[in-house]
């Protein structure tokens, strides 16, 4: 009998620490990475709700004004708030030649079409359950996402 009470006790200690040292972390860290998932979803949605107001305003796409007023409705209602980062409608300008070729302009263009494209980067944080900076993730987990659409 008192063999027995022995192997329960050791089951149930290889069971806490199984528990602690490997299940815990295991689930922390699936959650960790449900949240960077989630978050980078949001941002990609941010940025295509950008891509449109760029398409429907082409002559206000690089007012970072009115861009940070669509940031801020998605904000509204978002799990992860989104921020606009670097290019945050930048606008570039080609010139579409007879050949299918493009090449940079300063924003005319003689005997050629002019195109007209605006850059976005949008970023979020994720603050992370797991301390995962030993495994090279920073806390908080930055996600961004960069993209250009034409315009005109």
């Amino acid at each position: 009998m008192l063999l027995r009470l022995g192997r329960r006790a050791n089951v149930s200690v290889e069971f806490a620490l199984v528990s602690v040292f490997v299940l815990l972390p295991l689930f922390a860290g699936s959650a960790d990475m449900l949240e960077i998932i989630s978050a980078q979803a949001q941002v990609n949605t941010a940025l295509q709700s950008l891509y449109y107001f760029a398409l429907m305003n082409p002559t206000v796409a690089s007012d970072t004004g009115n861009a940070g007023k669509v940031l801020t409705l998605i904000n509204a209602t978002a799990l992860h708030q989104v921020a606009l980062g670097t290019p945050n409608g930048t606008l570039s300008y080609d010139c579409l030649l007879a050949n299918g070729t493009t090449t940079p302009t300063t924003g005319t263009c003689t005997n050629s079409t002019l195109q007209i494209f605006a850059s976005y980067q949008v970023t979020s944080n994720v603050n992370l359950i797991l301390p995962l900076s030993v495994f090279g993730f920073a806390n908080p987990f930055q996600v961004s996402t960069t993209g250009t659409i034409q315009i005109q």
